[in-house]
C-alpha cells in the first residue's frame, strides 16, 4: 500500500508537540508542519488520600499524581467508578463496595487501555458491640471502653456522643476507649466511632 506508513515512535524526553519528517529512499524531505504528533507525560500515581475504604464503599478516594486527562476511570480490582478531573495533578473517585476486606490494586483505565495504578486497602466496617458503662457523670470524664470491629489506629479517630466529638484512644481494632463529655442534662445519648473524621458507625 502506497498510501500508509508504519512508525516505530521513539521516546522523548519531555511531553511536546513534534511534526513528523518523512525521508525518502532519495533523502528527500517530505515534512509538513501539518503532521503533528503529541508526546504525552505518562499517568502516575503518587498518592492516594485516603489510601483505603470500609467494605461498604462510599468515599471519595484523591488520587494525586501526573499526566492525568479526563475521561479515566478508576477500577477497584475489578469494580469500576468514574472519575472527576480536577486537574492534571488531581483525580477524585468514589471507592464503590468490595465483598472482601484487604489489600487491592486501584488501576487508571482509558476505555479497555490501564495507564497507572497503585495499591489500595479495604477495611472491614466499623461494627460496635458494646460499650462500658452504660451511664456517665454529667460533668463528662467517664473512661467509656467500646468494643466491636473495624476500628483503626489513626490520627483522626474519634467517638461521637450525639452531636459532640471527642477523640478516642486505639487499644486493637477490636477496642477503643474515649472519655465522655459534659452534658447539661440527664439524657441517652447513641454512641458512635469514627476512623476518618467524617464516616460514623
Amino acid at each position: 500500500d502506497d498510501t500508509q506508513l508504519l512508525c516505530d515512535v521513539p521516546s522523548y524526553a519531555v511531553p511536546e508537540t513534534v511534526y513528523l519528517s518523512i525521508v525518502d529512499a532519495e533523502a528527500r524531505d517530505h515534512s509538513s508542519e501539518s503532521i503533528a504528533f503529541v508526546y504525552t507525560e505518562r499517568p502516575h500515581i503518587s498518592l492516594l488520600i485516603p489510601d483505603k475504604a470500609p467494605v461498604s464503599g462510599g468515599v471519595e478516594i484523591l488520587v494525586h499524581g501526573r499526566g492525568f486527562s479526563a475521561g479515566l476511570t478508576c477500577v477497584f480490582g475489578e469494580a469500576t467508578s468514574p472519575s472527576r478531573f480536577l486537574s492534571e495533578e488531581l483525580l477524585s473517585c468514589v471507592a464503590p463496595a468490595s465483598s472482601r476486606s484487604g489489600p487491592t490494586q486501584l488501576t487508571l483505565r482509558d476505555k479497555d487501555t490501564t495507564k497507572a495504578s497503585t495499591s489500595f486497602t479495604y477495611v472491614d466496617d466499623v461494627q460496635i458491640t458494646t460499650t462500658t458503662p452504660k451511664a456517665g457523670s454529667l460533668t463528662g470524664g467517664t473512661l467509656l471502653t467500646i468494643r466491636g470491629r473495624g476500628f483503626e489506629n489513626t490520627t483522626l479517630l474519634g467517638c461521637r456522643f450525639g452531636s459532640l466529638l471527642t477523640t478516642a484512644r486505639f487499644i486493637s481494632n477490636n477496642e477503643v476507649q474515649c472519655t465522655t463529655p459534659p452534658s447539661s442534662t440527664k439524657k441517652r445519648l447513641p454512641v458512635e466511632v469514627t476512623s476518618d473524621g467524617t464516616h460514623f458507625a
